[in-house]
């Protein structure tokens, strides 16, 4: 049997509630200036959220609610340092908070020194109309009981 890990084209793992994961800067990810391009960093952020809660089974639980999903209430991101082609990335994060229809996720991405710290404020929400509704207690236990 292949562990997460193995499947997965980045270096994944729980370390006391946060997610890590490793990552290579890529070529298609630098901006005319040089450097990782804002979006992508933003990209970065959002992907390594839906990484964690795969890591954790929570898009297993998820389809149990198909009409309800995740969606970003407001995200606050502050550029440290830059980062460039080939430089390997850690990349963190985990929940803060969880309580009714929120989810607060904390995210550092750091090589030597921190390169972005993120702040993402998650709302699940009913699909069809776009209001927010309690989170399942089946997903807010399987984050409280390994990370807050």
């Amino acid at each position: 049997m292949t562990s997460r890990i193995e499947q997965s084209t980045y270096s994944e793992r729980l370390l006391e509630g946060h997610f890590l994961r490793s990552r290579v800067v890529q070529n298609n990810e630098i901006d005319e200036l040089g450097h990782v391009n804002n979006v992508v960093w933003v990209g970065y952020v959002v992907r390594l959220a839906i990484a964690h809660s795969r890591f954790l089974g929570w898009d297993v639980i998820e389809k149990r609610f198909p009409e309800s999903t995740w969606v970003i209430y407001s995200q606050e991101v502050t550029y440290h340092a830059p980062a460039f082609e080939g430089e390997e990335l850690t990349e963190e994060t985990w929940v803060s908070f969880i309580k009714g229809a929120r989810c607060i996720r904390q995210t550092s991405i750091y090589s030597k020194d921190l390169l972005l710290s993120a702040q993402t404020t998650w709302v699940w929400t009913n699909r069809a109309t776009g209001r927010a509704r309690r989170i399942p207690v089946e997903l807010s236990d399987r984050i409280t009981s390994s990370e807050i």
